[in-house]
């Protein structure tokens, strides 16, 4: 029986993300209609940062982000993004209140190929303490909702800050995360986490 049940979850699998994928385009485009009408001003896009609505909170717990991510992710945006770079979670911690902490990574990152010019694989890097390469650039660790002690996302530079990125994942003006000892010691727990699952 299990394994049925499994074999129908593995059919309709592409067909919930399809449809996770248009809801999430359908939240992003709201119809005004006294604005229907009128010429677009330009084409540079605005974010909102006050979290994710109940129906998007869910759906992204559908993908298989944790609730505790979901309610850090600043908007739809972010988490389409998250969606269509292929992102999954893993644990690496917990905060002192019990709840965890987890990681974002690139479903896709591979630990057995060569990835950098010294001739390591990512399983090498992650021995060494360093952060993983994908397609050529080193991955960097976002903060999820720029919160200390929160969730983190490992994104390549591109991912991160270009093309509107950096707009969309940090919040003008705010920026209350701190690079220092804290971020270093989970920075560690992450590379340890991965090298322990090679997942």
């Amino acid at each position: 029986m299990i394994e049925g049940l499994k074999t129908v979850a593995e059919a309709v699998k592409p067909v919930v993300n399809e449809v996770g994928k248009r809801a999430i385009d359908a939240f992003e485009k709201p119809i005004d209609s006294d604005k229907r009408l009128e010429a677009a001003s330009d084409n540079k896009t605005t974010f909102r940062y006050d979290g994710l609505s109940k129906p998007q909170e869910f759906l992204a717990q559908a993908q298989g982000f944790p609730k505790e991510i979901a309610k850090d992710i600043y908007n739809s945006q972010e988490l389409k993004h998250y969606m269509d770079i292929g992102m999954r979670a893993v644990q690496f911690g917990q905060k002192e209140n019990g709840e965890p902490r987890f990681c974002l990574i690139p479903k896709d990152l591979s630990f057995d190929r060569v990835v950098d010019s010294q001739g390591r694989t990512n399983a090498e890097r992650l021995q060494s303490g360093l952060l993983p390469i994908k397609d050529g650039q080193p991955l960097e660790v976002h903060h999820i909702g720029q919160k200390n002690g929160g969730h983190y996302a490992l994104l390549t530079k591109e991912e991160h800050i270009k093309n509107g990125n950096k707009e969309m994942l940090h919040k003008p003006g705010k920026s209350d995360v701190d690079h220092s000892l804290d971020f270093a010691r989970d920075k560690r727990s992450i590379t340890k986490v991965l090298m322990e699952e090679q997942v």
